[in-house]
């Protein structure tokens, strides 16, 4: 249960709150009313949640299908990792923005799709893409294939985007300039990355790979 009154700050991946450390026994998370803002990875990969509830009541947040969103419904904040009842999540029309890390480590999450009204999103294949696909910002790791080609008008890989993805090879296509932080990080069967271009991204974050 996370309680009190006020903000929960941004956190990295590097630097995570103090309930990491029992990151393996939390299997449910309940917002409660004093809780203002929800800063970046601060519930991000708990691997063992499967349910999330904000309080009916909550003036900020509520839940729907263990997804936390804002109250406006204008912003996802998390997805429960471990929910085994859900493999294809439908993203609202009135999603604008999603938290980086709100579908990282979903490993029963086959396919994201997006409602066809939604007027920032898409979704190609169940693969998560922005509105005209220039950004890539979610490939679902519950889904399976071995081999996956970035299609041709992308020109951004978002953070995290394919972290612990079981994919075996992926194409990085010549539109793509930028690849951001953790990108393809603890994809451990991938064993072929393909540049169809002569040189790399000319912009890229730290430990794409590691």
């Amino acid at each position: 249960i996370i309680y009190g009154n006020g903000n929960i700050p941004d956190y990295t991946r590097y630097q995570q709150p103090e309930w990491y450390e029992y990151k393996d026994k939390i299997t449910s998370i309940t917002i409660r009313e004093g809780i203002q803002s929800i800063g970046l990875y601060s519930i991000y990969d708990l691997s063992k949640v499967n349910t999330i509830n904000a309080n009916i009541n909550h003036p900020h947040f509520k839940t729907t299908n263990n997804i936390l969103m804002t109250k406006d419904e204008k912003e996802i904040i998390q997805y429960a990792i471990g929910n085994i009842q859900m493999t294809t999540y439908i993203i609202p029309s009135t999603v604008e923005k999603i938290q980086n890390g709100a579908f990282i480590n979903c490993h029963y999450l086959q396919s994201i799709e997006v409602d066809l009204t939604n007027k920032n999103f898409t979704s190609v294949q169940g693969v998560l893409f922005s509105k005209y696909k220039k950004e890539l910002y979610q490939y679902p790791i519950g889904k399976v294939t071995q081999s996956y080609t970035i299609p041709d008008n992308t020109t951004t890989i978002k953070e995290g985007a394919f972290q612990y993805s079981t994919l075996q090879s992926i194409t990085i296509t010549d539109t793509i300039t930028t690849i951001e932080n953790n990108a393809f990080s603890d994809c451990l069967p991938l064993n072929e990355v393909k540049y169809i271009y002569d040189k790399e991204p000319s912009e890229r974050g730290y430990d794409i790979f590691t």
